[in-house]
């Protein structure tokens, strides 16, 4: 599951360059606020690490960074 502060990357956007909506696969970013119940798109906000803005990215987006071991 993943939570406030984890390092996650953008891996089932629909783009692999980029386009509108700034962020594409394979950016990093740090989560900083998960999705309340009542929000129909499931989108949280993500501090990505290439310009260290805010996004609003679907959690279907992401996965979350874990050590290899």
């Amino acid at each position: 599951m993943i939570e406030v502060g984890d390092l996650v990357v953008i891996h089932d956007a629909p783009f692999n360059e980029r386009n509108l909506f700034v962020y594409q696969n394979g950016d990093l970013g740090i989560l900083k606020m998960k999705p309340n119940h009542s929000n129909l798109y499931k989108a949280c906000v993500v501090i990505l690490l290439k310009d260290f803005n805010d996004y609003h990215i679907p959690i279907s987006y992401m996965k979350k960074m874990e050590a290899p071991c």
